[in-house]
């Protein structure tokens, strides 16, 4: 799971390994280039669920694996002659402090090199947020945070949710409720074309 510290994110409990995010190192160096470069409008997004991890762990060490240590050599020798208290200087020291972790993914195939679509994702509530600022009742913040997240996973697996609502809705009535995982946003299109097949 991607995750970065910066804005009070969490770490959470799993598993599975728990690896830094290039880009996170990125937010305080990128506090002096926006200020004259505008917004950042990229979005990297790597679909790992195409590829083998063996073959993606192949291709980073390859490619990447370079780059990275490159950039470390570089981070290293630059935060010897900037004052820490600067802006440089804690994004220098972010990464630093965060390079074991920043590393993961040259190490396991499966995660993500980055989390920019999920940090996309959330900086579309963030930016209406004066639009649903007032959910009327915890009952209605729940339900508007499950609509999110559904969204949100109905995006992320390439689905119209609109779509999907329209047939899932139409289905889960009629289906055992040992199989609605089946129905979830990344399981429904192979159910889809078995149910219309």
């Amino acid at each position: 799971m991607a995750v970065h510290d910066r804005v009070g994110a969490s770490s959470p409990r799993h598993n599975g390994p728990s690896e830094g995010v290039l880009t996170a190192a990125g937010p305080y160096a990128l506090d002096l280039s926006l200020a004259g470069n505008g917004p950042v409008a990229r979005v990297l997004v790597d679909k790992l669920a195409d590829h083998i991890p063996a073959e993606v762990l192949a291709k980073r060490r390859a490619k990447s694996k370079p780059l990275v240590d490159g950039f470390f050599v570089w981070v290293k020798g630059m935060s010897q002659i900037t004052r820490p208290e600067s802006v440089l200087g804690k994004a220098l020291g972010y990464a630093i402090n965060q390079e074991r972790y920043l590393r993961l993914f040259l190490e396991h195939g499966e995660l993500p090199m980055h989390n920019n679509l999920s940090e996309l994702m959330l900086r579309q509530t963030v930016v209406g947020r004066k639009n649903w600022l007032f959910a009327r009742s915890e009952g209605g913040a729940h339900a508007a945070a499950t609509l999110y997240t559904l969204f949100g996973s109905c995006y992320l697996q390439g689905i119209d949710p609109w779509f999907y609502l329209r047939d899932v809705l139409d289905r889960i009535q009629d289906d055992p409720a040992n199989k609605l995982g089946e129905l979830t946003p990344r399981n429904w299109p192979a159910t889809r074309q078995g149910h219309t097949g």
